[in-house]
């Protein structure tokens, strides 16, 4: 049985190229580019694959989209293909996402729960010059005071839902609600996780109307305390988040900013507040607000805090939100059962995957957490490969053999009851992952003791932080459901 694997340590390739070309995407989409503003020159020297994938960690896709289509022939044309289908998805997706927040808006309504949405969607609509760049993520999220918590979640069940299995308003789309029970940080003197702090959050709030319906939307002023909260040196965020700060401040009157450094607890918390603020404009290559400049005139401490902040965030950026392994027991390293969940992977994901791969004949591709069985049954009926799937629960192993024998292949792949850090992979010449993002880290050492240089890794939405794939896919695998499909060599 394999002892503890170690932290992730390997170097992450060198990426200047392409956190540059990312960075002057937003910074021109922030500063109004012009329709002939010349932009071949943006993607001079990057690597697409590389690109794709550091604007997908940053959820900055849609940017890099509005810059590709003035690249001409510098973008690819498979490239803009790809992100122009994106965007369709994704501004039908805003449609369906308007409906989840009206439909949730009048069941808190009815039951007289207040409530702060938190969604994407509404930054997009209030904030961003085209609401389409901000996208709205896979949860629908309000805060909702503690005392009022109990009512929600009753108000939930009184629908045949919960907090973790979601309404659906539509046929297509299916959003988590989130209740959040905190959302400023400790420093900023109206904390949001008590009652008082959530009546004073709401009676700052303004209102955003959706087909006649009002909801409730945190001020300008509150979403910059948040931003500023996320912007620290020991955090890894998403540039997004500098994006969304930057955007806000615009909505900021001269007196909400006395007001907002007012906010803070002590001088600490409101230099804290000036570092955050300066060095979130600095990352997008904007120039910070008069009053943030006049605070960090002269204190040269401030200074130095906000330059080694930028350093320590662009030396990180490449290293993707992978949370700690957890501890105290709750997880042990070597069982995968419980860094590993399933979600189907769309079919056309799956040959899409596998062709990224090169499978073929002579290859023997291993799923790692395979379910069904539905990627290694396609790569023995599709492409003439063997499979092995290994899997931990022994019912999926039963209706995985079924689903191979139904497809003819039951000669070419096989099913393995066993964790993953234990089973015999070591002839695999293709390799598929799904796994919760803290696990990946892990997950890459081991392939690394286990496989040979030259073997394939391919991963369906999920990816390994610091290691940019050689191959990257965005492909509409369901009607409103975008698959990102990517493909790793071991060398």
């Amino acid at each position: 049985m394999p002892g503890p694997l170690p932290p992730d340590t390997l170097p992450c390739p060198d990426l200047t190229v392409e956190i540059h070309c990312l960075r002057d995407c937003v910074r021109r989409a922030l500063q109004g580019m012009a329709a002939g503003e010349p932009s071949s020159d943006l993607f001079a020297g990057v690597s697409w694959p590389r690109l794709l994938w550091l604007a997908r960690m940053h959820r900055l896709l849609p940017f890099l989209h509005a810059a590709a289509k003035l690249a001409g022939e510098a973008c690819p044309a498979d490239v803009l293909r790809q992100l122009t289908e994106m965007r369709k998805v994704l501004s039908l997706r805003r449609l369906f996402r308007a409906k989840e927040i009206w439909g949730h808006s009048q069941l808190l309504e009815r039951e007289a729960v207040p409530s702060l949405s938190l969604d994407g969607w509404v930054l997009g609509e209030l904030y961003y010059p085209d609401a389409a760049l901000r996208e709205t993520g896979d949860a629908v999220p309000y805060l909702i005071s503690p005392e009022d918590r109990p009512r929600a979640l009753q108000a939930l069940k009184q629908t045949g839902s919960s907090e973790n299995a979601p309404l659906e308003f539509t046929h297509l789309t299916r959003s988590l609600l989130e209740i959040r029970r905190g959302w400023l940080p400790p420093a900023i003197a109206t904390r949001a996780g008590d009652e008082e702090g959530f009546q004073e959050l709401h009676r700052r709030s303004v209102a955003v109307t959706i087909a006649g319906r009002t909801v409730r939307v945190p001020s300008a002023t509150d979403w910059v305390l948040h931003f500023c909260s996320l912007i620290r040196p020991d955090a890894w965020f998403r540039l997004r988040t500098p994006v969304d700060l930057a955007l806000a401040c615009r909505h900021l009157a001269p007196e909400d900013w006395t007001a907002l450094f007012a906010r803070a607890v002590t001088p600490e918390a409101a230099g804290d507040l000036a570092v955050s603020l300066a060095a979130g404009h600095d990352l997008l290559g904007l120039d910070p607000p008069l009053p943030v400049t006049d605070r960090l005139a002269g204190r040269e401490s401030l200074e130095d805090r906000r330059r080694a902040l930028i350093d320590s965030y662009l030396a990180r950026m490449s290293q993707a939100p992978a949370p700690s392994f957890p501890e105290r027991g709750e997880v042990e390293e070597k069982d995968f059962g419980s860094i590993a969940r399933y979600t189907y992977t769309p079919h056309t994901a799956v040959t899409r995957m596998l062709q990224l791969a090169g499978t073929g004949p002579e290859d023997l591709v291993c799923d790692l957490g395979s379910g069904d069985g539905r990627i290694v049954i396609a790569a023995a009926r599709d492409f003439g490969a063997r499979g092995l799937g290994v899997e931990r629960d022994a019912d999926w192993i039963v209706r995985a053999r079924e689903a191979a024998a139904a497809a003819g292949v039951a000669d070419r792949v096989s099913f393995e009851l066993a964790d993953a850090f234990e089973a015999d992979i070591g002839g695999a010449t293709v390799v598929a992952l799904y796994c919760e993002s803290f696990a990946y880290p892990r997950i890459r050492q081991h392939l690394r003791s286990r496989l040979r240089p030259g073997t394939r890794i391919v991963s369906h939405d999920l990816v390994f932080p610091g290691w940019p794939p050689a191959a990257m896919e965005i492909l509409v695998s369901e009607p409103l459901r975008l698959s990102y499909v990517y493909c790793w060599e071991l060398d």
